[in-house]
């Protein structure tokens, strides 16, 4: 029944077990899952469409993101530190390109409010969101590795 999606597997699959009068366990599997309220999540089809379906670019873009991405937090967490908007705005702005270009939604819209926070001087918001961002990103981290062919060491 590959053609046929969960919602409309689940009645014929009750039709069959009414006739069998048995029942038949229903299994699911899905390249689309839902993360968790507040998880990243990563799809490599998005991400994929996003270059044109060219699996050699997206590679490169996964393990570009791999090495730049934690250079590119120490600098948010260093603008931060000396209370650098500029900086910390312009570190924001890199990492949050990036994330659209993987398309990774939690944490593109979390670096979307710190590049605004930085830019209107909300430090407090800013704490509280790079905090949010730095969650985001070792899960992310953790999803991207095996893509990357990385150790677990990122």
């Amino acid at each position: 029944m590959s053609e046929l999606d969960g919602v409309r597997v689940s009645p014929e699959a009750l039709k069959i077990e009414t006739m069998a009068a048995s029942q038949i366990p229903v299994i699911g599997i899905t390249s689309h899952t839902m993360p968790k309220a507040g998880q990243p999540s990563w799809n490599r089809g998005p991400a994929l469409e996003v270059v044109g379906g060219d699996e050699s670019l997206l590679n490169e873009m996964v393990q570009l993101f791999m090495v730049e991405s934690p250079m590119l937090l120490s600098q948010i967490e260093e603008a931060a530190l000396h209370k650098d908007l500029k900086m910390l705005e312009l570190a924001v702005h890199s990492l949050r390109g990036e994330l659209r270009y993987l398309v990774v939604p939690e944490a593109s819209r979390i670096a979307e409010k710190l590049e605004a926070a930085a830019r209107t001087g909300d430090m407090e918001a800013a704490a509280d969101l790079m905090a949010a961002l730095r969650t985001q990103l070792r899960v992310l981290w953790s999803m991207l590795t095996p893509e990357a062919g990385l150790s677990e060491s990122v």
